[in-house]
């Protein structure tokens, strides 16, 4: 992801974490907790969303690899937020 600048749906889903963690940077929940916050036009798109996330250069998201994967926000995925003006 060589553009800087996030479509809707990838904003979806960051909003979407960062309710789903609490706000919370140490907080990681399942893909399921994500989509739980999503409509239905972005449950569908969640999965790849998440990894065009992960490949971004300001590294806004963090996922913690194991029996199940998870998902968190990063403070850069705050300030991105904030700088946007929704948090």
């Amino acid at each position: 992801m060589e553009n800087k600048e996030l479509d809707p749906e990838h904003i979806a889903v960051l909003i979407a974490i960062y309710d789903a963690c609490g706000g919370s940077i140490r907080g990681h929940v399942p893909i399921q907790a994500i989509r739980s916050k999503l409509t239905v036009p972005y449950k569908q798109l969640c999965k790849d969303v998440l990894k065009n996330l992960k490949k971004h250069p300001d590294v806004l998201i963090h996922e913690h690899v194991g029996r199940d994967h998870s998902y968190g926000i990063t403070m850069n995925g705050i300030h991105f937020l904030r700088k946007k003006g929704i948090l």
